[in-house]
């Protein structure tokens, strides 16, 4: 009998497991690359601008910086807009990576990392 009751015990553990690993999958998995890039579309002509660092950028396109922030609030997906920043910037031409680092601040927007293709995405934290 108490064979049976642990058997049922470790069978319940393991289907919580099972559906936290698969909820924190989808977690992961909800930030695109897609929606990124349309979140910062708007900014696109400011980071191609090859004027001061100091030039505001667009409303709409810190709106953008804003809601990427507000999307990601767990690790993965802070590194999963990591590797989609990385990935656009490397095949986005004329990208002034200046600009781009210094997009966050000057859109008074916190993050844990920079724009930059040299950013290791893998440790990105929150």
């Amino acid at each position: 009998m108490a064979t049976f009751s642990f058997l049922k015990l470790a069978c319940v553990f393991v289907f919580i497991c099972v559906i936290l690993g698969v909820a924190s999958r989808a977690t992961e998995a909800a930030i695109s690359c897609s929606g990124v890039s349309d979140s910062l579309s708007p900014c696109m002509s400011h980071l191609k601008s090859s004027g001061p660092t100091q030039e505001t950028p667009p409303t709409n396109c810190c709106a953008g910086v804003r809601s990427v922030k507000a999307t990601a609030q767990q690790t993965g997906e802070h590194r999963a807009v990591c590797e989609c920043m990385k990935s656009t910037a490397a095949s986005t031409k004329g990208l002034n990576y200046d600009h781009a680092a210094k997009l966050p601040a000057q859109c008074g927007v916190s993050m844990s990392y920079t724009f930059s293709p040299n950013t290791d995405c893998t440790k990105v934290m929150n």
